[in-house]
């Protein structure tokens, strides 16, 4: 309920931020002094709840991931420490070579994805009914109806076009465990490999794995930038496409700044 609350308070935050925004641009483009300095007063004394409501945010979503962490390790503990599960996997069934990374980075990493995901699925479905309401009762239903279908018709695009970094963040977490149960067997028969002068062929298969590593995470990398790239040029496209078709009346500013804005 806090994180609820807190989400709330954020939108209404950015809705009044956005409009003290614009008077303030629109008092520097009359010359109006006393209205911009008063506007200055408001926004800073509007930066002190907003940074602590970022920081609460912050705070509760890293306590949600604690919780459900706590809860899978207490659940996975439970299951791998009866009826010699932890032997059966080391010793007997190979198809998991990297249980220790499991129950260790790799919980920990599924804790923090699911508490962003509340957060993540609710802020858009918040904004998308106040932003509606408020831009409904500045450009009107006509206006709304068209700036949703262009919205949804950019939406449509960027997923047709944006690339599966679910299954390259997975392919990522595989080849991280790889590369860990390598040194782990290095260490755990550091004594036979000594004996046997193979030092060499270890740090081939070290190598091997992490550069095989190394190869996918410059290959998402590049990815994300070519997807940042397009994702912005399209966002700005249908940004500057709305100003030009004046589907968008933002208090007293003019289109010159709000394209000057999206170019920066």
């Amino acid at each position: 309920m806090s994180h609820s609350g807190f989400l709330v308070f954020r939108t209404l935050v950015s809705l009044y931020v956005a409009d003290l925004d614009g008077r303030l641009v629109s008092a520097m483009v009359k010359g109006k002094a006393r209205e911009f300095a008063i506007g200055i007063v408001w926004w800073m004394a509007v930066a002190v709840p907003a940074t602590y409501t970022n920081s609460m945010l912050s705070f509760l979503q890293s306590k949600l991931a604690c919780a459900y962490r706590t809860r899978l390790t207490t659940h996975i503990h439970k299951q791998y420490l009866s009826d010699n599960t932890f032997y059966t996997l080391g010793n007997l069934d190979d198809r998991i070579k990297n249980a220790d990374q499991l129950v260790t980075v790799d919980v920990a990493k599924f804790s923090d994805a699911l508490a962003e995901l509340y957060g993540n699925l609710a802020k858009p479905v918040l904004d998308m009914i106040i932003y509606n309401w408020k831009l409904s009762r500045n450009v009107g239903g006509e206006g709304l109806f068209v700036m949703t279908l262009l919205v949804q018709l950019t939406a449509n695009v960027m997923r047709a076009l944006t690339p599966p970094f679910g299954y390259y963040l997975a392919t990522e977490g595989k080849l991280e465990g790889q590369f860990r149960f390598a040194h782990s067997r290095l260490i755990e028969n550091a004594e036979e490999i000594a004996f046997y002068s193979g030092h060499f062929w270890e740090k081939v298969v070290l190598d091997r794995e992490y550069f095989a590593l190394i190869k996918h995470i410059n290959r998402i990398l590049r990815r994300r930038l070519i997807h940042g790239t397009m994702e912005d040029f399209v966002v700005c496209s249908l940004l500057l496409h709305l100003i030009d078709k004046d589907q968008i009346r933002l208090g007293s500013i003019g289109s010159p700044a709000l394209r000057s804005t999206c170019l920066l």
